[in-house]
């Protein structure tokens, strides 16, 4: 697909069916800070994602964003400003996800989460533990996916991967779990407040005759 700009070519996705989101890279920080000034990047790159936004909104998708590194003097612009949906990439020196999720997990959606320096040098079980740790503490309000903290690298232990996408499945199962629980507490909400507008709906029997 050859297209002019950017903007176009994610105009031309958003034509796809069955396209989910966008999901836009753009690196911002680096291990202590922005890797630009905040004011370059409010002025230079910010309006395209906030154009790339609202062009996935008005198609009724989401736009997610993956930026690695320090990027706080940026985030709230980004939330606020550009609307991204959602944010990817975690690493436990410079961005820790559960840190994240309790700060921005009102707002957006947090993706990923597992540090790929952990994913390396953990042993299974250590892995397992550091996993469910992150579930327990990301998946309550939702808005969390948990995921590698950025791509998967070619010297991931091949033991340790399927820790994640096992503790991935188990999150999704327990999700479904929630999700069915809370519609069937709806429904029951639903169910009495019928019955009452029923009751009030009935036609009163005229006041007896002296």
């Amino acid at each position: 697909m050859v297209t002019s700009s950017p903007a176009q070519y994610n105009r031309r996705l958003l034509q796809l069916d069955g396209l989910f989101a966008i999901f836009q890279g753009e690196d911002f920080g680096h291990g202590v800070g922005t890797l630009i000034a905040p004011k370059a990047i409010r002025e230079y790159f910010l309006p395209w994602h906030k154009k790339y936004a609202r062009m996935c909104h008005e198609a009724g998708r989401p736009y997610f964003l993956h930026s690695c590194g320090k990027m706080d003097a940026v985030m709230e612009d980004l939330i606020a400003d550009a609307k991204i949906d959602a944010k990817h990439s975690f690493q436990e020196r410079v961005a820790q996800v559960i840190e994240w999720k309790k700060r921005y997990g009102d707002w957006i959606g947090i993706i990923g989460g597992v540090d790929i320096d952990v994913l390396t040098t953990y042993v299974p079980d250590e892995l397992r533990k550091y996993v469910r740790h992150i579930i327990d503490e990301c998946s309550p309000g939702g808005r969390f996916a948990l995921g590698s903290g950025n791509s998967i690298p070619s010297y991931i232990p091949l033991e340790n991967y399927p820790v994640i996408v096992g503790r991935s499945a188990q999150l999704m199962r327990s999700s479904a779990r929630s999700l069915a629980r809370q519609a069937l507490q709806q429904k029951g909400r639903m169910a009495k407040l019928e019955k009452r507008l029923a009751k009030l709906q009935e036609p009163k029997s005229p006041p007896p005759t002296k």
